[in-house]
């Protein structure tokens, strides 16, 4: 799933997106996944359920508000090169100004996306 959107800082951005996947598994009926994300800091702020800057607050208590939906959601931290098609995504969806566009992938590492 790819969007745009604005955010206060990069910590921001990145539990907002980490929001979008978990509605988009909410859309999906999923009741168990993973989460991968390069953000160590808002993985692991999650993880212990601690807030990591006040200034995203909202955004962070609204992700552990979805969590609560799921019987188990893994949060884990990837190395940026690891996911490099996601920057790809993000790129195309801010150049394109593309809302709730959907993003199939094939395997770990690395998903090879197919926009439909």
């Amino acid at each position: 799933m790819a969007g745009s959107g604005e955010g206060k800082s990069a910590l921001d951005v990145e539990l907002k997106a980490i929001g979008l996947a978990l509605d988009w598994a909410v859309e999906m009926n999923w009741r168990t996944f993973t989460v991968f994300s390069d953000c160590k800091t808002d993985v692991d702020a999650l993880q212990q359920r601690k807030v990591p800057d006040w200034r995203v607050v909202i955004s962070f208590y609204n992700v552990m508000e979805k969590l609560k939906m799921f019987e188990f959601c893994n949060l884990k931290f990837v190395k940026r090169n690891c996911i490099a098609f996601v920057n790809d995504l993000a790129v195309q969806a801010r150049v394109l100004r593309l809302v709730d566009y959907r993003c199939n992938g094939e395997g770990l590492p690395p998903i090879n996306p197919t926009l439909f």
